[in-house]
């Protein structure tokens, strides 16, 4: 048509309409990032708690083959001189004979990933292969009843096996592993391999064994606290810490839980006349009472 002119199709957007798209893009993003933080907060705790079950998987496996745990500390497998943290006997049962079988002298310190928290792993200043997880000891590590895992390097006492325990307070009770990863601890690592006093049983690094238990007065509360964390469980999960039970179950350990309420799942045997805990260590006892009074597990606080 003469003198018509034929509109073309816009091309582009206007600056207000990029604004509303950035602003509805920022309002998603806020939404989900949460969401995902959420999740992988999740995924990290599931595979912590999994690497728990694979250890305790493997010392149920342990003991149907020797009849026996291992202790916290133990002559070498090869019979050399040296001692060997609980990490060295569990080795063949979660894969890693080829480790075993050249203890002491290896090449190199590898990294075990089943031993390692993947919610804190360790700063490249960590230049030894770390364990964020501990065993048992009670309040000595030398006490049978105590705790589950003794010294069987001073070749003094013997190591029970699961059945005698099961026997006792019962596996389903009784705290085999747990995590001590807390935030600006230093971790242990699980090539531990000497001899110590009773006086350095706890504490972290090098220098101190994967070990957890009591020391000193009743701390509340006792999991996660800053005060507490060279003996007892940590982590930076929030809100607790993830065990697992030497019936080879994990749970996650609230930060609710009373010091009497932990000191029961870290006895295998405990017995009481009055206010007298007949089988425990005096250095066990405190922990043991509330209020002063004699105090039986109550397995109801295992659901908290």
């Amino acid at each position: 048509m003469t003198g018509s002119r034929v509109r073309g199709c816009r091309a582009g957007m206007t600056l207000v309409e990029v604004l509303a798209v950035c602003v509805i893009i920022g309002i998603l993003a806020g939404l989900a990032l949460p969401a995902l933080a959420r999740a992988v907060t999740r995924a990290r705790l599931t595979q912590c708690t999994n690497n728990q079950y694979q250890v305790a998987f493997a010392l149920v496996r342990y003991d149907e083959q020797h009849g026996s745990i291992p202790g916290w500390l133990n002559a070498s497998p090869s019979g050399a001189s040296s001692a060997c943290a609980w990490t060295v006997p569990l080795l063949p049962f979660l894969g890693r004979s080829d480790i075993y079988d050249m203890w002491p002298t290896l090449p190199n310190n590898p990294t075990v990933e089943a031993f390692v928290c993947p919610a804190n792993r360790p700063t490249k200043a960590i230049a030894y292969p770390v364990v964020h997880y501990a065993v048992n000891v009670g309040a000595s590590g030398t006490n049978t009843n105590d705790g589950v895992f003794l010294n069987l390097f001073s070749g003094t006492v013997s190591s029970p096996s699961l059945d005698v325990i099961g026997e006792s307070d019962g596996t389903s009770t009784t705290l085999a592993f747990s995590e001590k990863a807390a935030l600006e601890f230093q971790p242990h690592t699980w090539t531990f391999a000497q001899n110590v006093a009773v006086s350095a049983l706890f504490g972290s690094g090098t220098t101190a064994p994967p070990v957890f238990g009591v020391s000193g007065s009743p701390l509340t509360p006792v999991i996660n606290n800053p005060s507490a964390r060279t003996f007892a469980p940590s982590s930076v999960h929030g809100g607790g810490a993830v065990v697992a039970f030497c019936d080879g179950h994990t749970a996650f350990l609230s930060e609710s839980f009373q010091p009497y309420e932990y000191a029961q799942l870290l006895t295998r045997k405990s017995r009481w006349q009055g206010s007298t805990n007949t089988t425990n260590s005096a250095a066990m006892q405190p922990w043991l009472l509330r209020s002063g009074s004699a105090y039986l597990l109550d397995e109801t606080i295992l659901r908290k």
